[in-house]
């Protein structure tokens, strides 16, 4: 099993592994069960130069018979700079929550949600399908679908919600009228109202982005974090962090995971 992207989403492969992996080993030719519990021994949403990284989903059933565990392991061949990050199998933001409402990602690509529905349709998800990660704003709701298009719905009177023409999107993130998203090579795009938080056209090699209240924060390949918008709180002092491997946003704070396990 070879990892392929910045983001790789192991929520594919391990209901493929679910599937496939117990009939060749156990010799059965019965529907598996899902794993209930997924190991490595790199931490998940890490980055890491490692050739070779072990990684193994248990809980599984071959239909009769309880499965230990699977483990696999892929080399990159050499070691490079790092460029691949191993995913948790709930894959980023599979579930999100807005200010007044909670909506989550089904694993047949479907959306629910539940809270408030004030704002003109922040709940409206369930004709969805084909979603891969969800945000929640404050009074609206952003979705990416599989195609790496983006869709939208509720509160929309900065525009956070014109996201329509979007396209090669990797993550999508959410804020208070505003909405940002990473592309495939590593641009951001953002739409809605701007008091700087907007201003992220120029940003490159970013691998993950984080919508604050009024501010966006990016981390870069790197290991490095940049930050646009509101700095009233020292939200955006963020230009000497260092081996940063995962960020977050909130409304006047941000918090990052150091590639030591230590937090800043």
């Amino acid at each position: 099993m070879r990892m392929k992207s910045r983001f790789v989403r192991i929520i594919c492969a391990l209901s493929l592994v679910a599937a496939l992996v117990p009939l060749p080993l156990m010799g059965v030719a019965v529907a598996a069960t899902e794993p209930t519990s997924f190991t490595s021994s790199v931490p998940t949403g890490t980055w890491t130069s490692e050739t070779a990284i072990d990684v193994s989903w248990d809980g599984a059933d071959d239909g009769g018979t309880p499965v230990d565990g699977y483990s696999f392991e892929w080399s990159e061949g050499t070691i490079t700079t790092p460029d691949e990050t191993i995913d948790s199998p709930l894959d980023g933001e599979v579930i999100s929550a807005g200010d007044e409402h909670t909506v989550a990602v089904k694993a047949d690509g479907s959306v629910v949600a539940t809270g408030t529905n004030t704002y003109p349709g922040e709940c409206n998800v369930s004709g969805w399908s084909g979603i891969e990660q969800v945000a929640a704003g404050s009074g609206y709701t952003i979705a990416l679908k599989a195609d790496a298009s983006v869709v939208a719905t509720g509160y929309n009177l900065h525009g956070q919600c014109n996201v329509s023409g979007w396209s090669g999107i990797e993550q999508v993130g959410a804020g208070n009228g505003h909405t940002v998203a990473l592309k495939a090579d590593g641009s951001v795009v953002a739409t809605g109202s701007n008091t700087a938080k907007c201003d992220v056209s120029d940003w490159a090699d970013v691998v993950q982005i984080s919508a604050g209240h009024a501010y966006t924060a990016a981390l870069k390949a790197d290991g490095s974090v940049v930050a646009t918008g509101s700095n009233t709180f020292g939200q955006c002092d963020v230009s000497d962090w260092a081996d940063v491997v995962q960020i977050s946003a909130g409304t006047g704070h941000t918090v990052a995971l150091k590639a030591d396990g230590s937090v800043v």
